[in-house]
């Protein structure tokens, strides 16, 4: 089953995440079926427990990615 858990404070403890993956395989976004993609083919796995950094001059992505992992566009 899923497991839930409550921390007290607004902030995660230091270990979290300490389990479970975030993995993109081939990813491409488009924000309109007329646009060139904002992302195209992009793969990562990211494991529980670590750290990422994202960076990149401007126009590189890194938004559209995080808009991307959210789920805010289909």
């Amino acid at each position: 089953g899923i497991e839930s858990e409550r921390w007290e404070g607004a902030a995660p403890p230091p270990s979290w995440p300490a389990r479970g993956a975030i993995e993109f395989r081939q990813l491409t976004l488009a924000y309109r079926p007329e646009l060139a993609p904002a992302l195209s083919g992009i793969s990562a796995r990211i494991e529980g427990g670590e750290r990422i950094g994202i960076a990149g001059r401007s126009g590189a992505g890194k938004s559209s990615l995080v808009v991307a992992l959210m789920r805010l566009v289909e």
